[in-house]
């Protein structure tokens, strides 16, 4: 810590952020593949599984499935909040928790 103090005002803030942009961009991702994971798991329920498990038997090597989104007024609204929420935070959370962690840097600076 006693380091940090007698840093120079510049690498100071390169310091924090520095790491404010490490930090928040690992927070990011991790919130954005949970919330993927979480919507492909609510889309799942919706699907036609016959045609998911004859996708699955005939899958070459290089063969990828993708479940497609499902319509919002066939889910409960549970999973379309839920769904919603995964999509909100899949779009913004990089942008907010950037600014958060900004935020934080300037201030603990």
């Amino acid at each position: 810590m006693e380091k940090i103090r007698n840093l120079s005002i510049r690498k100071t803030i390169v310091l924090y952020m520095g790491l404010n942009l490490i930090l928040s961009y690992g927070l990011s991702f991790v919130i954005i593949h949970t919330a993927n994971d979480a919507q492909q798991k609510i889309w799942f329920q919706y699907i036609d599984k016959d045609r998911y498990y004859e996708a699955m038997e005939n899958k070459g090597d290089d063969y990828e499935i993708n479940i497609t989104r499902s319509k919002l007024n066939s889910m409960t609204k549970t999973d379309r909040v839920i769904s919603e929420l995964c999509d909100f935070l899949d779009t913004y959370s990089i942008l907010v928790i950037s600014c958060l962690g900004t935020i934080i840097a300037v201030l603990l600076f």
